[in-house]
């Protein structure tokens, strides 16, 4: 008898004292979500075009070299050949360049979003930042748009602190 008093009352201490540190714990917090389109972001990058309009511009040049030597070659074989083979040569060696050239671009753009989106989370309370763009989408969930923010951040004339854009509780900041 005396042993189930015992275990009646440990268990009522721990009924209660479980009670008790159920109240003192936090409340459940929601997780702040911002997302950002980072092809959006390159499409209207001044740089990025740029970028783009050298790569025609050099292609273009290429091909109406070619296309004048190859013209002249007419009825020479060996020539023809000859050209067709440096041709080939020079698109690898032009894919090889602009490969490069694009890779270091985007690698130095998404560090720049990165710094940028991070630097906004922190001002919005976001918690965590997604990509979310047409090429590569997410998985969407009622994430704050953040790309308005961040092109006019990424721009050259920005604050750095647009001023309507939404935060994470759908005030415009």
């Amino acid at each position: 008898m005396k042993i189930a008093n015992v275990l009646k009352s440990g268990l009522v201490a721990v009924a209660l004292g479980s009670l008790l540190l159920t109240g003192c714990q936090p409340a459940k917090t929601k997780i702040a979500v911002g997302k950002v389109d980072t092809a959006e972001l390159l499409k209207d990058d001044p740089d990025y075009q740029s970028l783009s309009i050298d790569y025609l511009k050099e292609q273009t040049d290429a091909r109406k070299e070619i296309v004048k030597k190859l013209e002249a070659a007419q009825g020479n074989e060996a020539k023809m050949e000859a050209l067709q083979k440096e041709w080939m040569e020079k698109q690898q060696s032009f894919n090889k360049k602009w490969e490069t050239k694009t890779v270091d671009f985007l690698k130095s753009r998404h560090e720049s979003i990165r710094d940028t989106a991070a630097k906004i989370a922190e001002r919005k309370n976001i918690d965590m930042v997604i990509v979310d763009s047409a090429e590569y989408p997410t998985v969407e969930w009622g994430g704050v748009d953040m790309t308005k923010d961040m092109a006019l951040a990424l721009s050259e004339n920005s604050s750095d602190k647009p001023a309507s854009t939404a935060t994470p509780e759908g005030e415009a900041e």
